[in-house]
């Protein structure tokens, strides 16, 4: 559910309390995303909630679907 609707996420991701949320519409960064649990887990917090929708995609891989202009 929420493929290309990345609010869906958005919204449940908020709702539950979620540290880090992936959309479809904005492609994510691994290393900012290890970064911010990283920073979770050093200010002592031992868990963080990642809320993926189905389409999430890494800017790495953003590239490889692009269409050359």
């Amino acid at each position: 559910m929420g493929h290309r609707a990345g609010w869906l996420n958005a919204r449940s991701g908020i709702a539950g309390g979620a540290d880090v949320i992936l959309i479809p519409e904005i492609p994510y960064d691994v290393g900012k995303i290890a970064q911010a649990i990283r920073r979770r887990s050093q200010a002592g917090t031992n868990f963080s909630i990642v809320a993926v929708a189905e389409g999430a995609m890494s800017r790495r891989t953003r590239r490889l679907f692009e269409r050359p202009s």
